[in-house]
């Protein structure tokens, strides 16, 4: 049990480093404030992913993302729950210092397009 604890631990520090991740506040109010966030994937397969800010509070809920084909809307938006996953896993974030993210009882995707963020394509590509 303690060396699956000691894996366990050793795994995050690795992952954390690769990604060059930060350690971010954890609270229990559902706020997300991150800068400089990037796709874990992409980061980790050698892209140079577009970071992405992205602030959610209890004051300002709800975010709305617009913008053309291709334009890098689910690759963010993936990000961000990623990030949130992460956390959840006690893991640190790709992201500048300073975000904070809160725990939350539930992560939710829509799965069943044909994107592949890896290669670059959207839907539409």
């Amino acid at each position: 049990h303690a060396s699956a604890a000691l894996d366990d631990a050793w795994a995050r520090g690795v992952i954390s480093h690769r990604l060059n991740a930060s350690r971010p506040t954890v609270g229990a109010e559902g706020t997300i404030r991150v800068q400089g966030a990037r796709h874990p994937l992409l980061h980790l397969t050698g892209c140079d992913p577009v970071p992405n800010d992205l602030e959610l509070t209890d004051s300002a809920p709800a975010l709305i993302v617009s913008g053309p084909n291709g334009g890098g809307k689910t690759v963010a938006m993936k990000t961000f729950g990623l990030v949130a996953l992460l956390v959840a896993h006690g893991c640190w974030v790709p992201a500048a210092r300073g975000a904070r993210v809160d725990l939350f009882q539930v992560v939710a995707a829509s799965l069943g397009d044909y994107q592949d963020v890896t290669a670059g394509l959207s839907t539409f590509s």
